[in-house]
């Protein structure tokens, strides 16, 4: 994901256009998932799912809080001329997939995760509780925009590299825990 700010390389466009897709098909997604799996919601109950769910606090949380555990191999020395093979876990951030092009924006980001790594953790246990919405924990989250166009780029990402197949872009969002969400404000 490359932001705007990042100028080294001019053959990479940022992830303007992908966002402004991905957000409406994290809409569709939604929507799609609220529409033909519970006949019995309401206009106003699918509104009010489908604006919990793609706003940019919810968003930003959940590029915050979502990572990918990735498997590789290392080298280590195990004597005089002797190396091994070690298997190695590593635990990627979705955010740190973005490309900055300013040195102000990553320090910024570092003091934001950092400020705030106490209310992600409040709203990872108001939702894991089911009993209410953090609306105002996410609106206190403050979030660079950028946070919340990540998760939108890359549903646009998935649409377009699926050839709008909008069942890849609903297991994007099973991934991301969005359905499981879903499922807990209509609760």
């Amino acid at each position: 994901m490359t932001h705007p700010s990042c100028e080294q390389d001019l053959t990479t466009y940022s992830y303007g256009r992908l966002a402004v897709l991905g957000s409406s098909v994290l809409s569709m997604t939604i929507v799609q998932s609220l529409y033909s799996g519970n006949e019995m919601i309401s206009g106003n109950q699918l509104q009010l799912v489908r604006a919990a769910t793609i706003n940019k606090g919810f968003l930003a949380f959940l590029c915050i809080d979502t990572s990918l555990d990735l498997d590789y191999c290392d080298i280590q020395q195990s004597g005089p001329s002797r190396f091994s093979k070690v298997r190695r876990e590593k635990n990627i951030p979705l955010w740190s997939f973005m490309r900055l092009g300013h040195s102000e924006m990553v320090s910024d980001r570092a003091e934001f995760l950092e400020k705030h790594a106490e209310t992600c953790q409040g709203i990872r246990l108001i939702l894991a509780s089911g009993k209410t919405y953090p609306w105002q924990d996410l609106a206190n989250l403050e979030a660079n925009a950028y946070f919340s166009e990540i998760v939108r780029s890359l549903f646009g990402a998935v649409y377009a590299d699926s050839n709008g197949d909008i069942l890849q872009c609903s297991l994007l969002a099973e991934k991301l825990l969005l359905l499981v969400i879903i499922t807990f404000l209509l609760g």
